[in-house]
């Protein structure tokens, strides 16, 4: 099972979940599941220069301790794939590589349950164990708009929605 977030370190969302301990508990969680999850951060941050972005990525993680890999996808090529919006929005992949989960990572969009949240990723993940269906399958993603590379340049205007794929 993989389970993937869209990570913006200067994102006020995306540092909430993170910071009160929400993330590290989710992950954390996952890890205690009989089966095998590997946790992904993807950053697809394109409103700074690359190295910035993958610097202060870098050093948010370590600050927190958490060892986590992240993808950096500056040009957005992941991130229109999955037609990621918003940070954190999370998507979960079963073991036959099917897309079963994505949305909001919780309900807690003020982040005020802080690591005692509910996630939306943790029940998807043993609903899998159980051999039951996701559900549900989707909840509308909360947080910042991913800051896309707009017309082959930074994306200063930021957060556009990617259009799908055909």
């Amino acid at each position: 099972i993989v389970v993937l977030e869209w990570f913006n370190e200067l994102c006020p969302f995306c540092k909430g979940v993170w910071d009160s301990g929400l993330v590290p508990k989710l992950m954390n969680n996952l890890n205690e599941q009989e089966t095998d999850v590997v946790y992904l951060t993807i950053n697809s941050t394109a409103n700074r220069p690359e190295e910035a972005v993958l610097e202060s990525g870098s050093e948010f993680l370590e600050e927190l301790e958490v060892t986590v890999p992240m993808l950096m996808d500056y040009d957005g090529t992941v991130g229109h794939l999955y037609i990621a919006r918003t940070t954190p929005h999370m998507f979960v992949i079963d073991s036959e590589g099917v897309l079963v989960y994505q949305g909001a990572i919780s309900d807690d969009q003020r982040i005020k349950e802080g690591d005692e949240a509910e996630t939306h990723v943790l029940r998807a993940v043993t609903q899998l164990e159980a051999g039951e269906e996701v559900s549900p399958s989707y909840v509308k993603p909360w947080g910042c708009s991913v800051k896309y590379k707009v017309d082959g340049k930074s994306g200063r205007r930021g957060g556009r929605r990617p259009k799908p794929r055909s």
